[in-house]
């Protein structure tokens, strides 16, 4: 088995993009989330809602104790949790091992050299080059963004109940 060595930038990065897009398909899922709780109406998003229909005891001071029936109109966004998480620590661990330096041609003036690597094990062996990685990501379930939080606040607020006719 020939091993092939990386620029060492290419070794780091490769992870490190990994990450980026994997919290770009989490945003993107949220997003695809808020839009299936919504539908079109000639170009315009509506916001779907779920009308409860239940039964309420009053005190009539007339009639004294009479069943009306209500109806609650809910939106669905604040009925069920947002999937909205981020990666909130990534860690990489990488063993390489460094089998070539030269001087860069390049003109950026941070590349003064450029570093070819390879996946190592952590007891690098002339036998042995299998490569090694631990990639250690957190994610948790961050604080909603700003805009959504207020059209959530604004959407409860429309939470309304009517009296039902019989």
């Amino acid at each position: 088995m020939s091993t092939v060595a990386l620029r060492l930038e290419e070794i780091i990065g490769a992870p490190l993009r990994a990450m980026i897009e994997a919290q770009r398909l989490s945003t993107e899922a949220t997003l695809n989330f808020l839009m299936s709780l919504t539908r079109d109406d000639q170009g315009k998003r509506i916001l779907e809602s779920m009308d409860i229909i239940y039964q309420r005891m009053v005190q009539d001071p007339d009639q004294g104790i009479k069943i009306e029936k209500q109806s609650l109109s809910v939106p669905l966004l604040t009925l069920v949790p947002i999937p909205y998480i981020n990666i909130d620590e990534g860690e990489i661990n990488l063993n390489i091992k460094i089998v070539s330096v030269r001087e860069s041609k390049d003109e950026k003036p941070y590349m003064k050299s450029i570093i070819h690597a390879i996946y190592a094990g952590r007891n690098v062996s002339t036998s042995d080059l299998s490569g090694e990685m631990n990639i250690k990501i957190k994610v948790k379930r961050n604080e909603m963004p700003e805009g959504l939080a207020k059209v959530l606040t604004v959407v409860s607020d429309g939470i309304t109940i009517k009296e039902e006719k019989s």
